[in-house]
């Protein structure tokens, strides 16, 4: 109570200020931390993307690679591939352009 007997209500300046600075620097963690996960989700997403494309190419190359008969340097049409290497393996050197 004051002098007068009345009680007074409200806050003093420093007390909304000390409350403003701390909801400021909640409010700066928390959109921290929202950027922060929003940005794992992203990256997430786009890593999830490619594993998903290299699954779907393992997957084709896989079902494919075994209905694929040999293939033998004759079968290639002339001049369109470089090949080195003797009978028993060869290595791919690259293509001709014409």
């Amino acid at each position: 109570m004051n002098k007068s007997g009345s009680i007074q209500r409200g806050f003093t300046l420093i007390e909304v200020l000390i409350a403003m600075t701390l909801f400021t620097i909640m409010m700066v963690l928390a959109f921290n931390a929202f950027s922060l996960g929003n940005k794992s989700w992203a990256s997430m997403g786009s890593r999830s993307q490619r594993m998903h494309q290299i699954d779907m190419v393992y997957r084709f190359i896989n079902q494919n690679l075994s209905t694929v008969g040999g293939l033998s340097v004759e079968d290639l049409p002339p001049d369109s591939a470089q090949f080195s290497g003797t009978e028993d393996g060869f290595s791919f050197m690259g293509l001709s352009c014409n």
